[in-house]
């Protein structure tokens, strides 16, 4: 066999495989500044009809402020989680009361808190941060930016770090008091990252909206995952008046529903006997099996064979690779997914 020979046949492999060898997943994503400032129960009650509505499988919130117009402390954030269901995540950056959120269905793997402190001679009031919350398949971060243009270029640097790094495709979901043609989105973009959301539909001031700043933003070093936007825009409201500050808040939620190839391959055929798993290769088969697997440019980076009953562990730098595995009965193909 050629070389031009051999790259058609690995080319009509990944065609193949990518109709029939993905397994598609689904998720939503949401943000919203809830305006927590002299928050009222009918407010939160109303905050979380749209959340609950929207039914995201994970939400970004700004400005919560477990105080209401009176004066006296409240667990809003509890509240909100209560009554949606979902898990919750605070953190202070103004006294142990007022910060940044995050609701998920999902308890997260891990969770992580930063803060970024104003600088020196920022106009800014408050120190701003994030929360990092870990997922199966993906990080996600609530931030809220600051007013400060240098502020968000400090936050931006650390985000993007982490990013590069995560080993995870990540999100960043939040208010980033930043148009998408402001220097710290700018920075974003320049860097790999992607506006997920539609910008020219406006988040604020909700009762006239006329900039976005309210985003979702992505990135994947790993170039394992293949996540598609299918939908993005306003958040339906369920009747409730989101427009109106006094009904909900001044920012209009955002949100995000995604499609994403994970790359757990398929299972064992009838014919081979072979199983393809997101770690490991196991021949059922009463027959020796020959396994070669390759990177998605095609490369060869492991050969190995399996005599019957046999699995063997792939320990391959994170990614996604092709598995090509053959024996008497037949061939069987598959993506597989190294975290």
């Amino acid at each position: 066999m050629n070389i031009r020979t051999l790259r058609l046949s690995f080319t009509a492999l990944l065609l193949a495989l990518g109709i029939a060898a993905q397994a598609q997943s689904e998720t939503k994503l949401m943000t919203y500044n809830i305006k927590g400032h002299s928050m009222t129960d009918k407010r939160m009650g109303n905050i979380a009809k749209v959340i609950k509505y929207n039914m995201p499988d994970v939400v970004a919130l700004q400005e919560v402020d477990n105080r209401n117009y009176l004066g006296g402390k409240k667990d809003y954030i509890g509240m909100l989680s209560k009554e949606t269901g979902m898990h919750a995540q605070f953190h202070a950056l103004v006294g142990t009361y007022y910060g940044i959120g995050i609701l998920s269905k999902q308890k997260p793997l891990s969770v992580n808190f930063r803060t970024w402190e104003r600088g020196e001679d920022s106009s800014d009031r408050e120190n701003r941060g994030c929360i990092i919350a870990e997922f199966d398949d993906y990080y996600f971060i609530s931030t809220h930016y600051s007013l400060n243009d240098k502020d968000r270029d400090k936050a931006t640097a650390d985000l993007i770090k982490f990013a590069k790094s995560a080993g995870k495709p990540v999100f960043i979901a939040g208010d980033f008091n930043a148009k998408p043609t402001y220097r710290a989105m700018v920075t974003f973009k320049n860097n790999g990252f992607k506006i997920l959301n539609n910008t020219n539909e406006y988040t604020f001031p909700s009762d006239k909206p006329e900039s976005c700043i309210d985003m979702v933003i992505y990135y994947d070093s790993t170039a394992s995952y293949e996540f598609k936007v299918t939908e993005s825009g306003i958040a339906l409201s369920n009747g409730v008046n989101i427009n109106d500050e006094s009904v909900t808040s001044d920012h209009l939620p955002v949100f995000v529903e995604l499609s994403y190839a994970t790359g757990i391959s398929q299972t064992a055929t009838a014919a081979t006997g072979i199983t393809i798993a997101s770690g490991s290769i196991t021949n059922h088969g009463a027959q020796k099996a020959n396994v070669e697997v390759y990177t998605t440019s095609g490369q060869k980076t492991f050969a190995c064979t399996l005599a019957p009953n046999e699995e063997q562990t792939l320990s391959l730098p994170k990614g996604m690779y092709i598995v090509r595995a053959t024996n008497g009965k037949g061939v069987t193909n598959g993506k597989v997914l190294i975290n």
